[in-house]
């Protein structure tokens, strides 16, 4: 029983970081935050929970996920300024 539990935080928590690092990458990087993590980051997630034969506890940390997201987006995520890579300041060979 308590197993289940430890895969469906571990699911929760990796749709959720997958969702949030989405939602907020630069809009000139969602390339990258596509090829470079998003799409790996679902395929290993996808791999883990067929080699676990859990794919109940993904999809149900899925749905948990979402909703994580949702809740975080409405109350904290549409308040911080969208990303900008025009800030980043690089220092040296001036």
């Amino acid at each position: 029983m308590l197993t289940r539990w430890l895969y469906l935080i571990a699911f929760s928590l990796i749709w959720a970081a997958i969702f949030i690092v989405w939602l907020r990458t630069d809009l000139r990087a969602k390339w990258a935050a596509l090829v470079f993590f998003t799409v790996p980051g679902i395929g290993l997630l996808c791999f883990w929970a067929a080699y676990r034969g859990r794919f109940g506890d993904c999809g149900l940390g899925l749905g948990i996920a979402i909703v994580v997201t949702v809740v975080w987006w409405l109350i904290w995520g549409r308040k911080i300024p969208p990303a900008d890579s025009d800030r980043i300041k690089v220092w040296g060979q001036e």
